[in-house]
């Protein structure tokens, strides 16, 4: 049976339902706003995943960043634990669904709001641990909004035995995530580089038939280098890139500000030589 509120928020209709929950869009009365109410499955709803979810919701709920999708409340009610954040309907997966590359400026743009939002609540002690194109949320003024901080890991490595694993988390998964190591934030940006390279590409960097191939792809750095895909690509990009997705932690660029530094020269460059893909 369908849930028609929970604490104080009423519950319109289901946005988006998987392995970690359910996402209603929701109606909060004693402000007038329209809210995501995201209600965790049964599953996550105890020990240390849920531990951490709570923690991170607190201090999420703490920061105010245009990138960092705004944590409204968290709560529990009759052993339902939830969060509530704020409404963006549209997000970058469904954007890219049809494969087609965002143009090059649009997308450095697209990676400096998200690694933004990642140097902020890495400074607060947050690893986002699932940056992927569906927990990347466009706003109507095209902003974009990180969300699901921490939320999806618990369901990563179950997806190995699942008929559609070669979709979603895999494809953007560190060497060390894969490898069960700890993370830090240079696991995010990993990610990210992933990311990056999809939506300046189409297609993701690591591919397989399996989740497994994919998980070896990554671990082996097997990828098309950028410039052999798109036609007079900046070797600054290039090189970028290369330092995201480098298999060793200590490879790569070690903040997100760094990362930040990097798509900045990058952008500079193609002002400068007046390119405006």
């Amino acid at each position: 049976m369908q849930i028609r509120r929970i604490g104080r928020y009423q519950l319109l209709e289901i946005v988006g339902k998987g392995g970690q929950g359910t996402v209603y869009r929701g109606h909060d009365p004693s402000t007038g706003q329209i809210v995501a109410v995201k209600i965790l499955a049964e599953a996550h709803s105890d020990g240390d995943f849920l531990e951490r979810f709570q923690r991170e919701a607190s201090i999420l709920a703490s920061l105010e960043h245009p990138h960092v999708i705004k944590v409204f409340d968290h709560g529990e009610e009759e052993g339902r634990h939830y969060i509530v954040t704020e409404y963006v309907p549209e997000n970058l997966a469904r954007i890219i669904e049809q494969g087609d590359p965002l143009p090059t400026r649009r997308a450095l743009t697209v990676a400096a709001q998200i690694a933004s939002a990642l140097a902020v609540t890495h400074e607060n002690g947050v690893t986002h641990r699932d940056v992927k194109p569906a927990n990347v949320l466009i706003s109507d003024s095209g902003d974009v909004k990180l969300t699901d901080f921490g939320i999806a890991t618990a369901d990563v490595m179950n997806t190995v035995s699942t008929p559609d694993s070669t979709v979603g988390t895999p494809l953007y998964m560190s060497p060390e995530q894969i490898q069960s190591r700890d993370i830090d934030g240079r696991s995010d940006i990993y990610s990210l580089g992933c990311l990056l390279y999809q939506i300046l590409t189409g297609k993701p960097p690591f591919q397989g038939e399996s989740a497994y191939d994919i998980f070896n792809a990554h671990m082996n750095g097997e990828y098309e280098p950028l410039s052999s895909v798109i036609e007079s690509c900046p070797e600054e990009l290039d090189n970028l890139l290369s330092k995201a997705l480098a298999t060793s932690v200590n490879d790569r660029f070690q903040s997100a500000d760094e990362l930040m530094d990097a798509i900045d020269e990058v952008a500079d460059q193609l002002t400068d030589t007046g390119d405006q893909t």
